[in-house]
């Protein structure tokens, strides 16, 4: 009888402790099934990655760029990693490089997602309202526009490559005022956010407008030391 009564307390134990654990389940907000920390890190890594390949971090950028993509297929999220795809073939771009291969894989896995919207035979396909705006400006060679564009501007990425575009497209007409102005708002941001790489785009337009050959000196400098930053092999970022 004794070794009855033991039982049937350590029964009424096990059946309170579960009860209190149901009980603080059901009064707690968090889901106890929650979905990782990790699947809301894709988003935030496709950022940190455009910020680490525009510093020359390009080793330190090819990580966080393909745990991103990894990130979003395991969540079925094939459109937002062709999205990266697309954002890197434009960041090589923006260095005149171009990776097609990029583009074609983009286009790869936005075909596995029957609502991605990334489905296009050019990347002109998938212009912004934004990027229209600003190509119809420049080429109209309405510079007072630009000015007014770009001065509220919110995206740094916007503002810097567009700046950029409209001192080449200014310096071509031989509007050199409206270049240097161009220059420096691009000049501006790419210091702010550390982006070495735009940085070095910069001081070599600003070479070529240059007529003061110290001047031209000076930069040559500091472009030879600027290329100390750049961090790994940029073909790592190639595929």
């Amino acid at each position: 009888m004794r070794r009855i009564g033991e039982i049937v307390r350590i029964v009424w134990s096990i059946m309170i402790i579960l009860s209190c654990l149901a009980c603080t389940l059901a009064g707690s907000k968090d889901n106890p099934y929650s979905p990782p920390r990790a699947s809301s890190f894709p988003v935030k890594q496709r950022f940190e990655f455009v910020n680490l390949f525009l510093r020359g971090k390009w080793h330190e950028a090819s990580i966080v760029f393909h745990k991103s993509v990894d990130n979003f297929i395991q969540q079925d999220e094939f459109c937002a990693a062709a999205k990266n795809y697309l954002f890197l073939y434009n960041l090589f771009k923006y260095l005149s490089i171009d990776r097609k291969a990029l583009f074609k894989k983009a286009q790869s896995l936005a075909k596995l997602d029957t609502r991605c919207r990334l489905l296009a035979d050019s990347t002109d396909d998938l212009l912004t309202e934004k990027d229209r705006k600003y190509k119809e400006a420049l080429t109209n060679y309405n510079f007072s526009l630009m000015v007014s564009l770009l001065e509220k501007e919110r995206d740094p990425l916007f503002k810097s490559v567009y700046a950029r575009k409209a001192a080449l497209t200014a310096k071509a007409k031989g509007r050199f005022t409206e270049a240097e102005k161009f220059l420096s708002l691009a000049y501006e941001t790419d210091k702010k956010y550390i982006w070495t790489l735009f940085l070095m785009e910069d001081l070599k337009l600003e070479y070529k407008i240059s007529h003061n050959d110290l001047e031209k000196q000076r930069i040559k400098k500091k472009l030879e030391i600027l290329k100390n930053y750049i961090d790994g092999d940029i073909n790592v970022l190639s595929e």
